[in-house]
């Protein structure tokens, strides 16, 4: 009878111990449910909503200089501004991103230089065989908006947690909606013809363009809160760079975004 008992004081010890013996945290989500769900619940900080504003500057010259007396001494310009919303995938432990978006976009074109536009300059009105006839016109500039679509691939060689340096390339097609040419004329000397095709000299038909740039930035703030980045860079047109009636050169560029891990808008 005494075997028995100790069978039984045995098995009612190793009970107690199964029970009760073991640490907290093992019981899993009602003995420590802060810790469990924080390991069971991580937010996706690869992917981000930014929110972007730039403005690209660029050398230009006369797409046909000899439409002008002083064409080839002309020092023409233009500056590209852009702003709207992109959304960023990274990868590769945030080293690698993949960011596209939709931008409104607005170009300025200056005939005669920027800031300091205004002046005048003399372009061939009418000519044939036996005479060439030059019409005054001053102060231009064109003003065009374009819907802007934006692709950049992006690799950050230095990735802390609170600070990024990155290089990044861009290429973003403009589809254009609408263009308008502002030059002051000399209406009494010329004909109402010629005034209209002035005005559409300088507005141009081109609908779509692509702009590109090479860019370097930095970010400061960790991915899983509100993260700022401004980046600098060289803009180009790698196809069409006859823009309205200016040839685009190498330019600067400058932009500044804030973008906010995804999670944000729905946690």
């Amino acid at each position: 009878m005494r075997e028995f008992d100790k069978i039984c004081l045995v098995v009612l010890l190793c009970y107690v111990y199964t029970a009760h013996g073991k640490e907290p945290s093992s019981l899993g989500y009602d003995a420590d449910h802060v810790s469990y769900f924080f390991r069971t619940y991580a937010p996706d900080k690869s992917l981000q909503v930014g929110f972007t504003a730039g403005c690209s500057w660029y050398a230009a010259t006369p797409v046909r200089p000899d439409d002008f007396r002083n064409g080839r001494s002309l020092t023409p310009a233009m500056n590209h501004f852009h702003a709207g919303v992109s959304s960023e995938k990274n990868f590769l432990n945030m080293r690698l991103a993949l960011t596209v978006g939709l931008y409104y976009s607005q170009l300025n074109t200056y005939l005669l230089g920027w800031p300091d536009y205004k002046g005048v300059v003399y372009i061939v009105d009418r000519e044939d065989n036996e005479m060439v006839h030059y019409t005054s016109v001053s102060n231009v500039r064109t003003v065009s908006s374009y819907v802007s679509i934006p692709i950049e691939v992006s690799c950050a060689p230095v990735n802390k947690p609170t600070f990024g340096l990155y290089l990044k390339g861009s290429v973003m097609a403009n589809i254009n909606v609408h263009t308008t040419a502002s030059l002051m004329l000399d209406k009494q000397n010329i004909p109402e013809h010629s005034q209209t095709w002035l005005l559409s000299y300088f507005k141009g038909e081109e609908s779509f363009s692509l702009s590109a740039a090479a860019w370097a930035g930095l970010r400061w703030g960790e991915y899983d809160s509100p993260n700022f980045r401004i980046e600098v860079g060289l803009p180009f047109m790698p196809v069409n760079n006859d823009v309205i009636y200016l040839h685009s050169a190498w330019g600067v560029a400058a932009r500044m975004s804030l973008y906010v891990p995804l999670f944000f808008f729905y946690n």
